[in-house]
């Protein structure tokens, strides 16, 4: 089980902020925040569900989640916090899809792939070329916001 609760205008510490592709909102989850639902997009749901730990508490930080979208003004306030949010952050997680859950094993056959010594064959190189144009085509790399949330971030 996950709780989430609401922490009106204070950033709590430590806490991770999340960064992501809010995605397809026609295929929406719904999620409880302090008992009461609300409606994520599939995206978001996959994140929160892949950073979910039974043994610890995570304070996270989610746009989505955090900010009223349907209050103007404060959605308007928060964005021009997001330089705070990101630099206040413990950690920021970059979660680009599920489909990408293989990332770690394609980071380190690109690491052998531009070692020193690389040895590996052509066909593992081209493998390792096809994830990683498959990593560098997801959206989250189109989004306007990735650099500020990148530069800004511990």
């Amino acid at each position: 089980h996950t709780r989430l609760s609401k922490y009106d205008y204070d950033l709590i510490d430590p806490y991770t902020a999340l960064s992501y592709v809010w995605g397809d909102s026609s295929d929406p989850r719904t999620i409880q925040v302090d008992g009461q639902p609300v409606a994520i997009t599939r995206n978001l749901h996959d994140a929160l569900e892949c950073l979910r730990d039974d043994k610890r508490v995570l304070s996270m930080w989610a746009d989505a989640i955090c900010i009223n979208q349907s209050d103007i003004p404060e959605r308007n306030s928060q964005v021009k916090q997001m330089g705070r949010i990101y630099s206040s952050a413990t950690h920021t997680v970059i979660f680009l899809d599920s489909s990408s859950r293989g990332l770690d094993d394609v980071l380190r056959e690109f690491g052998q792939v531009v070692g020193d010594e690389p040895d590996i064959s052509i066909e593992q190189l081209e493998l390792v070329w096809s994830h990683f144009s498959h990593i560098m085509s997801q959206p989250w790399f189109r989004r306007v916001w990735i650099l500020q949330e990148l530069v800004l971030s511990k």
